[in-house]
């Protein structure tokens, strides 16, 4: 009966959401069966492994045979998302022919946000907020205090930090966080196709009382510098707590192998950055990458082990999300029953913390060991000090007062070429008013507020043409509503340069393998920044830091070691 009215239940969900794509079809059907063949599963799972609409590109390298929900893509965003287009380079490279565009794991609460195809539903976006504006470098985009000059922490943390998420209507207490996997250029297609005659149902909504007693607190920590300047941040506590106090509570994704984050290109680092955010169970393959909680993923570790005031923990709330029985599971079984969010993990005070203290805890002896060896061992890179972060030499920009130099400056042709050249690791980006299949009846337009979103995906590279005090006056009889938030008084020409190949949009006058030239003109300071050239930030130097840390031994099924894992 309990199969049935599973079934039952799940099948009025299939009917009532109508899944159009192929991935969220294909998953909720796999419910379905599964329940028919004995595995009895709560329907409202499904709600939560169902993240995109299954067209995102994955990471390179070896796959395995298993459940397409545990592969990168699932729990990641598009690198547009945050401004990480730029990590890499573009389709169809020289570099890297074979690049594929990289994915934004983000270990914040947006993680646990539920995808809905409706957009009448969305609630929330990610949003970089003032990706690259130089007064909010503190936020994103940041190297926290460990450069490449000086520091062997270099490239062994993210710099992308402080990304946010922005409410797109008004939101009650207890309703739940909704998205709509769609980029912002395709937010005002759906919104305006909309039927205005269809009703709207009201939100998922969860009374005060009944988050009081089963939901988790998320903001028990907040993240700050490290009272230890040579990690860059940490994790603090909120408030005063008494051991004991669940601290934060983690969804797993695990990943069956190790190896799924190395790569073979031989100029960047031999492993992906997401392995240090990750744990690592001694004696298999295994990786554990914790979401949902920003803050566990800034805890340090505690080489004075009497600073240790936290661990880790299986999470006992809502058997219905938290399947610890699993743990028991041969692997094949485990891997045909595990979806990324079907194991909890916690971090628990382990003595009374007080309020505004540091939290740290044990990576393990094998972590420790190899931090060791590499702070012994490194040194910087050749042609370390060639390189200037980009927010640095923003913040020089604005300091001078200047503007940003033009393309002919960049190539030396006029006089004092060695001022005028930014570093080699530098490129110019544009915010674009429009995208390049928007350009169908005209290469050059003026730059238009109207149709500026602040999202991070309209910054595209560009070549600064000309720089002026004054406004162009507009070939066009439609005004101009260009404006700068800045102080500065400069306007710039510039040729924008699309990533988008002719095969997207045929009617696009502007693509990566066009001859044509896209100008935009009028656009203001605070529409240009500058960033690394793909493959330039430290994330990927070759001397970088990595390591997983160790999971817990005692939290650690013998399943889950080598000589099972290997299926």
């Amino acid at each position: 009966r309990t199969v049935i009215n599973d079934v039952v239940a799940l099948w009025q969900y299939f009917v009532a959401t109508k899944p159009t794509s192929r991935a969220t079809r294909a998953t909720t059907t796999a419910a379905i069966l599964s329940l028919v063949f004995g595995r009895i599963v709560h329907s409202t799972r499904w709600s939560r492994c169902v993240h995109g609409s299954g067209h995102s590109q994955g990471r390179t390298g070896p796959t395995h045979a298993r459940p397409p929900y545990t592969e990168t893509s699932t729990h990641t965003w598009q690198d547009y998302r945050f401004g990480a287009q730029f990590e890499m380079p573009g389709p169809s490279s020289k570099q890297d022919p074979q690049v594929r565009p990289p994915r934004a794991a983000c270990m914040g609460m947006v993680t646990l946000f539920n995808s809905m195809d409706n957009y009448d539903y969305a609630t929330a976006r990610p949003k970089a907020q003032k990706t690259f504006d130089t007064r909010s470098i503190s936020t994103i985009h940041h190297h926290g205090g460990l450069t490449r000059q000086s520091h062997p922490g270099a490239g062994a943390i993210s710099h992308y930090y402080g990304a946010s998420s922005k409410a797109l209507q008004d939101l009650h207490p207890g309703d739940e966080l909704l998205l709509n996997d769609k980029s912002a250029w395709e937010e005002k297609a759906t919104s305006s196709s909309s039927s205005s005659s269809k009703q709207k149902q009201p939100f998922p909504r969860r009374s005060m009382e009944w988050l009081h007693t089963n939901g988790w607190c998320l903001d028990h920590l907040t993240i700050q510098p490290s009272t230890d300047p040579s990690v860059g941040r940490g994790a603090f506590a909120t408030r005063d707590f008494v051991e004991g106090t669940v601290l934060a509570p983690s969804p797993l994704q695990i990943f069956k192998n190790r190896t799924e984050f190395q790569t073979q290109r031989t100029f960047t680092n031999a492993e992906e950055l997401l392995v240090n955010y990750c744990f690592q169970p001694q004696g298999s393959n295994l990786l554990v990458y914790p979401y949902g909680s920003s803050a566990l993923g800034m805890i340090n570790h505690a080489f004075d082990k009497t600073k240790i005031n936290v661990k880790l923990q299986w999470a006992r709330k809502h058997p219905f999300v938290n399947h610890l029985q699993w743990l028991n599971l041969p692997m094949e079984q485990f891997w045909h029953m595990y979806y990324p969010g079907s194991l909890v993990i916690e971090v628990v005070a382990t003595r009374d913390i007080q309020k505004g203290e540091e939290l740290f805890m044990d990576y393990g002896n094998e972590w420790e060991r190899a931090w060791r060896t590499h702070v012994k061992n490194w040194k910087p890179i050749d042609h370390a000090d060639d390189y200037v972060y980009p927010n640095d030499m923003m913040k020089r920009i604005a300091d001078s007062g200047e503007p940003y130099r033009t393309i002919s400056q960049l190539n030396g042709q006029q006089q004092k070429q060695q001022d005028a050249a930014y570093p080699p690791n530098l490129m110019t980006v544009c915010e674009t008013s429009l995208r390049s299949d928007e350009r169908e009846k005209s290469s050059t337009l003026e730059w238009n507020l109207s149709s500026r979103r602040s999202w991070p995906e309209y910054w595209q590279e560009c070549h600064i043409l000309e720089s002026s005090t004054t406004k162009t006056t507009a070939t066009t009889s439609k005004p101009s509503n260009a404006t700068d938030s800045s102080s500065s008084p400069y306007w710039y020409k510039v040729r924008v340069i699309f990533r988008y190949s002719k095969k997207r949009n045929p009617k696009a006058l502007c693509t990566a393998s066009s001859d044509t030239h896209c100008i935009d003109y009028n656009v203001p300071h605070s529409a240009i920044a500058l960033v690394d050239r793909p493959y330039a930030s430290d994330q990927h130097l070759r001397n970088a830091f990595r390591h997983p840390m160790e999971f817990p031994a005692e939290m650690t099924p013998i399943q889950w070691l080598d000589s099972t894992t290997n299926l």
